[in-house]
């Protein structure tokens, strides 16, 4: 889990955000209660707006009860980013009891949010995410050293 901790911030700063771990949904004292909080958020600051959350990542590491994903997919939307993605870490499940968590996570987001952006991934998806990164990287500094 600290490796894809670590892989997340690399990915969030290359992009110019800022990753918080378990950012509070609710964080003024005047508001009542706690919703909850999500695993990961990559955040954008902005000068006289504040920290704006752009991405949010719920992890799950093994098996859950749709309430369990149902709640996932309510953390993200009470967080209001642009886009929120259910992590699946692979290890924890079999692959049948995987297609069926991600599946119920895509069901349950344009069921409750028809205008849902969550995503369903594994750490494979984060994976591919860093390659087309570096690759991009690579394409633009190679661009620039030929101008």
């Amino acid at each position: 889990m600290k490796s894809l901790e670590k892989k997340l911030a690399r990915i969030a700063k290359s992009l110019g955000f800022r990753q918080e771990k378990e950012y509070p949904l609710r964080t003024k004292e005047s508001e009542r209660g706690r919703i909850g909080k999500v695993d990961f958020v990559w955040l954008k600051d902005i000068p006289l707006v504040g920290a704006i959350p752009v991405v949010g990542f719920e992890i799950e590491t093994s098996w859950r009860t749709s309430k369990h994903l149902k709640g996932d997919v309510y953390n993200l939307f009470c967080l209001n980013s642009a886009v929120g993605i259910v992590l699946f870490i692979k290890e924890g499940f079999d692959a049948p009891e995987l297609k069926g968590h991600m599946d119920a996570v895509k069901r349950y987001s344009k069921l409750l949010f028809t205008n849902s952006r969550t995503l369903a991934w594994t750490e494979e998806d984060v994976e591919k995410l860093e390659q087309e990164l570096f690759s991009l990287n690579t394409n633009i500094k190679q661009d620039e050293a030929n101008t």
